[in-house]
């Protein structure tokens, strides 16, 4: 059976990050194989004993630590599970699983993965089929490219860069290696996202306002721009792990 890896990095959240495992477990057809992993700031003391009341002892794991670059706080929460995984979300705390059976939907794609690599992802009721937004990746992918998220990031453009390297695979004759699947809702409570009825999904937190911040003293468009040679490196390398082929 293919264990799921829900990966979340969060901050001053216990109460978003409740709501999203109890969604994640409830709408799920097997939670035994599920695995959450949070990855908190050293700093964020007021909300450690809340989270630490939200795992399944012996399932679940928590890593405290010192802030970094975003990015590399999936990745840490990526090593943090270990092989104990064959599938990871990059995940977030302000997520909602809304629709059954989401789990078995992932395993079932999966298994189609050419040789174990490969990515699916569901509609996020914001972005859609355009972006991957909470993408789930196979270990071997994240394996032959050497990280989960590229490790580049303060905020943003993980969704982007990893939607780049599915969509390209797609294009090179692989479609059951970068999979979408629409019939499953995993909705993205974002304080931009609208609600429908004049409002947004979330309001404006104090950690939206760091992440605000953030992209107030770091644009990452240009970093990703002018990475572009590393993205196409990086799918070269999943298309020679698909085909079987040393890289």
């Amino acid at each position: 059976m293919i264990t799921i890896g829900c990966l979340v990095p969060t901050r001053q959240r216990v109460d978003w990050t409740k709501r999203m495992i109890e969604s994640c477990l409830d709408t799920a057809s097997d939670p035994d194989h599920i695995k959450i992993a949070l990855r908190l700031d050293m700093d964020d003391f007021e909300s450690h004993k809340g989270y630490a009341n939200l795992i399944r002892v012996g399932t679940d794991k928590i890593l405290k630590g010192p802030g970094k670059c975003l990015s590399l706080l999936w990745n840490d929460a990526y090593d943090l599970l270990g092989e104990s995984t064959q599938i990871n979300m990059h995940s977030g705390d302000d997520l909602i699983f809304r629709t059954e059976d989401w789990d078995g939907a992932v395993r079932d794609t999966a298994q189609q993965f050419p040789n174990g690599v490969g990515m699916v992802y569901c509609d996020d009721g914001l972005q859609h089929e355009g972006l991957a937004t909470h993408g789930l990746y196979s270990r071997k992918w994240s394996e032959t490219i050497g990280y989960f998220c590229p490790p580049y990031f303060a905020h943003d453009y993980n969704d982007t860069w990893l939607t780049f390297l599915g969509k390209n695979i797609q294009a090179a004759g692989f479609p059951k290696a970068c999979v979408y699947r629409g019939d499953k809702l995993i909705e993205h409570m974002h304080c931009s996202a609208p609600d429908g009825k004049g409002g947004t999904k979330a309001p404006v937190d104090d950690v939206y306002k760091l992440a605000h911040m953030r992209k107030a003293r770091q644009d990452c468009g240009p970093i990703y721009q002018e990475m572009l040679p590393d993205r196409n490196k990086d799918v070269e390398k999943l298309l020679a792990a698909i085909k079987g082929e040393s890289k």
